[in-house]
């Protein structure tokens, strides 16, 4: 099946329409939410993101009760109608109430997929633990989902082995899994990671932990995933379809470790939260990602070839440097509480 995706109404062709109707009509996909005093929504918000937010929690049942039920059940009887298809509204490409329907259909799509265990590599069964030792819910809600990406076949990357230097081996890494509310976020294992199954301990890793090391910070500070979970041939840049394919295990890791900021490494990790900001406007700065509701910090690439080129290496320093001052402040802040 086809993704659904959501394109502007006057400058694209569109299959479904997915803005407020013109007339009175009770029965359309519009967002009941809006941040626009002229618009015909029924409740008004502050901005785009709680728009977005409020739509997504009264879809899910989580909030808004009172808020056009019969309209809310109709959406759901119908959601199947967009699946595949291109979805009209008016904010593309800005975020929207559109990509929570996306997000709904590629759950409902996961839902077809055999997670079969004997695809898990050298990791067919979730991390043991000592029993003697409470779990928090949180870890072990992250070994299970650590389980699934393993078992991801998804999109074509998950569904064989790779062979690289002359080694076979699984393609999917998931994460650092320890519970931290300060969440690093890259692009895609390469050879290094998979060879060891877990993420960033390459070359550009080392570099990571040799800067913080500088600051007193450790890298076990951290909870490090990436956009995309699986290793790509010759680890070229992974395709929109594939980031796309991933989305739902990322937005997973959000909801579970609920951070307080996401360090993102790269261009692919960046567009991934704020596909409308060119990142080169916002490195080292704290920016709203209105497509993940979440916080987010981009840096550059700690990759040999960026750290290569001395104005890259410095304005990575420089950031380091400012993350690391964050982190610190924070502390502090929630040692006086």
């Amino acid at each position: 099946m086809s993704k659904a995706i959501v394109v502007h109404a006057k400058t694209s062709e569109y299959d479904v329409y997915i803005g407020r109707p013109a007339g009175d009509s009770k029965e359309h996909f519009g967002n009941p939410f809006s941040d626009k005093p002229n618009s015909k929504a029924i409740v008004y918000v502050k901005d785009r993101g709680e728009a977005i937010n409020c739509f997504r929690n009264w879809i899910l049942g989580r909030a808004h009760f009172d808020v056009e039920p019969e309209r809310r059940k109709w959406i759901l009887e119908h959601l199947g109608e967009l699946e595949g298809k291109k979805l009209g509204c008016w904010c593309s490409p800005q975020s929207c109430h559109g990509d929570v329907y996306v997000e709904l259909l590629e759950w409902e799509e996961l839902k077809k997929f055999d997670w079969d265990p004997a695809k898990c590599g050298k990791h067919p069964i979730p991390i043991t633990r000592d029993p003697s030792k409470p779990v928090p819910p949180q870890q072990r809600m992250l070994d299970a989902l650590g389980f699934m990406v393993r078992c991801c076949s998804i999109c074509s990357l998950g569904r064989q082995l790779c062979e690289e230097n002359g080694k076979k081996f699984d393609p999917h890494v998931f994460s650092t899994n320890n519970v931290s509310r300060w969440m690093v976020v890259g692009q895609n294992p390469g050879f290094t990671e998979c060879q060891e199954g877990i993420p960033f301990v390459g070359p550009a890793g080392k570099n990571f932990n040799k800067e913080l090391a500088k600051y007193g910070v450790k890298r076990d500070a951290f909870y490090i995933s990436n956009a995309v979970k699986c290793f790509t041939l010759s680890n070229e840049k992974p395709t929109s379809d594939q980031v796309n394919s991933c989305e739902h295990f990322l937005r997973l890791e959000i909801a579970i470790l609920k951070p307080r900021l996401i360090i993102t490494l790269g261009q692919t990790a960046f567009d991934m939260f704020c596909p409308e900001f060119i990142m080169k406007d916002y490195l080292g700065k704290i920016v709203e990602s209105e497509k993940f509701s979440v916080k987010v910090f981009p840096i550059y690439h700690p990759s040999p070839r960026n750290l290569d080129v001395t104005e890259r290496r410095q304005r990575f320093e420089r950031d380091i440097e400012v993350l690391c001052e964050l982190m610190k402040r924070a502390e502090k802040v929630a040692e006086k509480r």
